[in-house]
């Protein structure tokens, strides 16, 4: 516990992320309240009218408190994020004195010359953190989705009140029928206010005092530096339509072209055995992490970026480069460069006045953007450039749901007439999308029309897919989102079938612990209807109810492959099912009896295979103990220990298959690798 003595202290939180484990983040609350009366009021209904905080994403309104979701550099804490974003009391009213006259109004009554001032007075600030390397990619990139969830139940709170008396009336009226639990519910920061209608009625005086500042997180401002400066255009690329203005500073493009350390297989000697094709896979498994491709998601989004002119940790170069890269899409950007500074500073032009990352430039752009309309972001034309469909949100309102060819790049080519009634979509590489009523400012769609046809949609939001006949309709068909890089993004358990993948499966859970804070529970035992996505690791066959599962799979997926690795993988499943029935089993690329021999293992996605929630299921399977443990230290063990991503998050396709070269010859040891179709 921590005592916070004013709205302006950064304070910390918990909160459970999207894979179960535990996560924290700091944040700082708006020293002004930003919503008026009539706004609180119309707040205030849907209040009273909803049953749980999950409805809290649809109460933003154009006068509730923005956010500026920052994102730290490598061995930064999330509470030094957030405070990092401070401005000396004297150089503000250094400022105020040479024309800033509205910097004043920042200043809290009393304050003294030689005191700081953190955050921005009408925004929230957000620091959110993920143990790891390059963490901001994969896990970090959820829990930095998940902090923005909570931040909001949390604004809800009355502890954010401007009446001092607030948390008493909270506890005198409000709770003055439903004892203790209540009571909890007003003082507990962890329980937003209301918990739930039916058990509180809050009075307008707790409305108005918490409400003022409710926090928006459907426009928020992006920023971040050096490794949290790629988080900021990697969060930015991926989720557009959530995006008010970004302010990267300092942050690379991609991690396999920043430093010599992470070159995509330069000095590696695997290299001398990789065939092309599985290069090509492996590296399709990365790729969407690189913000540069994604740069035409970036159209009408404000853009500030910086860096100092004389940075030998991530070269100017990735700023200009990615300038001409946004110019060539037709995206407007600032580019701040800052002569004669380095990787970070305190101070940009004077002592305290903000450095890298708050100083006099930066706070007008977050103030600007602080105040900026919701109108002011809506756009008539744009394009949505998507390489993983689970990961990447909406533009102007349609999302990517499916690929013919999986993680190959998609495009969707967007226009609105004036008044937005009218929509015409061009596609490339997209088999389903949604299309929603994303932005206020658009009318009611009076007519779609996608790759030249003319569809009747009466309400939004609408799911459409390609169908057999060549024709785009509404669809009502589950579709599958799942990559085996995410298995681990959702709440998980690992299982060993055998005793001698005992050693193997705690190796692997420590790995999650030791590299992201990550939760992975070992079980010995496998439920007939598991609650969670599943890994499990086998040795010489398939016991059930595994067995039944992954022969469930294959007689599925063969409606969908009829070539190709895929088809390749499926006949090896089915060797190793039951060897004696498919012995003369062959693809075009091998025999799997041939392949299936001493020291090989697979390991094999099972998408939205099971489970009332569509639960995943990845296979790690050895033909012995050496098989797997070969093929596990692959999936989990860093070859540069300092910077160890999170297992199963980097470079896993959804198939793989590997011989008894693979301790030798590295990745040049698959000799099998894929994506499903």
């Amino acid at each position: 516990l921590e005592c916070r003595r004013a709205l302006g202290d950064a304070f910390e939180f918990t909160f459970q992320d999207a894979d179960g484990s535990v996560q924290v983040a700091s944040a700082i609350a708006p020293t002004r309240p930003c919503a008026s009366d009539d706004a609180i009021s119309a707040v205030r209904q849907q209040l009273l009218l909803a049953k749980a905080d999950s409805h809290l994403a649809d109460w933003s309104t154009k006068e509730s408190c923005r956010v500026l979701l920052t994102f730290h550099g490598t061995g930064v804490t999330s509470r030094s994020q957030a405070e990092s974003h401070k401005v000396g009391v004297a150089a503000l009213r250094q400022e105020a004195k040479q024309g800033k006259t509205d910097r004043l109004s920042w200043i809290p009554k009393g304050a003294k010359a030689d005191s700081y001032l953190f955050g921005v007075p009408n925004l929230w600030l957000l620091a959110p953190t993920r143990h790891g390397a390059h963490n901001w990619e994969g896990p970090g990139y959820r829990t930095a989705l998940s902090a923005v969830e909570r931040l909001q139940a949390l604004s809800v709170n009355a502890v954010f009140s401007d009446n001092p008396d607030d948390m008493v009336t909270c506890q005198a009226e409000a709770c003055n029928t439903a004892g203790a639990e209540c009571t909890s519910a007003c003082f507990d920061l962890m329980q937003p206010l209301p918990v739930g209608m039916q058990r509180v009625t809050p009075r307008d005086s707790i409305a108005r005092g918490s409400l003022r500042r409710l926090a928006d997180i459907n426009h928020l401002i992006v920023g971040g530096h050096s490794m949290g400066g790629h988080g900021a255009w990697h969060f930015a690329v991926h989720q557009p339509d959530r995006v008010a203005a970004l302010v990267p500073a300092s942050g690379w493009l991609s991690k396999e072209l920043y430093g010599d350390s992470n070159q995509w297989l330069m000095h590696d000697v695997s290299h001398s055995w990789l065939s092309p094709e599985v290069a090509m896979t492996m590296q399709a498994s990365f790729i969407h992490n690189d913000v540069d491709k994604h740069a035409s998601n970036l159209r009408h989004v404000p853009i500030h970026q910086r860096i100092g002119t004389k940075d030998r940790t991530v070269h100017p170069l990735f700023h200009r480069r990615m300038k001409r890269v946004l110019q060539a899409h037709g995206v407007a950007a600032t580019v701040d460069e800052l002569a004669g500074k380095e990787h970070w500073w305190w101070d940009s032009r004077s002592t305290n006045d903000g450095g890298a990352v708050f100083d006099l430039v930066l706070r007008d752009v977050y103030d600007s953007h602080a105040k900026q309309s919701t109108k002011e972001q809506c756009s008539t034309h744009a394009q949505l450039t998507v390489y993983d469909v689970s990961s990447t949100g909406s533009k102007l309102g349609l999302t990517i749901l499916g690929q013919p060819h999986p993680h190959q790049q998609s495009v969707a080519s967007i226009v609105y007439n004036e008044d937005g009634s009218d929509l015409t979509v061009n596609t490339r590489n997209v088999k389903a999308l949604q299309l929603e009523q994303r932005l206020s400012c658009l009318q009611e769609l009076r007519s779609i029309r996608i790759d030249g046809m003319l569809l009747d949609v009466d309400t939004l939001p609408v799911v459409l897919c390609w169908t057999t006949t060549q024709q785009w309709q509404p669809c009502t068909q589950r579709l599958s989102h799942a990559a085996a890089y995410h298995v681990a993004e959702r709440p998980f358990t690992i299982h060993p079938m055998t005793a001698d993948a005992q050693p193997l499966a705690l190796y692997l859970s420590h790995q999650f612990l030791q590299t992201s804070d990550g939760f992975a529970p070992v079980q010995a035992s496998l439920d007939a209807e598991p609650t969670s996505n599943i890994i499990a690791l086998a040795i010489g066959s398939l016991d059930p109810p595994l067995n039944g599962w992954v022969e469930q799979f294959v007689t599925q997926q063969h409606d969908a492959t009829s070539s190709g690795h895929g088809l390749c993988m499926l006949k090896l499943l089915e060797y190793v099912l039951n060897p004696r029935q498919h012995e003369l089993s062959a693809c075009p690329l091998f025999r799997p009896s041939q392949l299936w021999q001493p020291g090989a293992g697979l390991a094999v996605l099972l998408p939205d295979l099971i489970g009332a929630n569509n639960q995943s299921i990845y296979v790690v399977l050895g033909h012995d103990i050496q098989g797997l443990t070969n093929l596990a230290s692959m999936l989990s063990t860093p070859t540069i220990p300092p910077m160890a991503r999170q297992p199963l998050t980097n470079m896993i396709p959804d198939f793989l298959a590997t011989s008894a070269d693979l301790p030798a010859k590295g990745m040049g040891g698959i000799v099998l690798a894929g994506f499903w179709q």
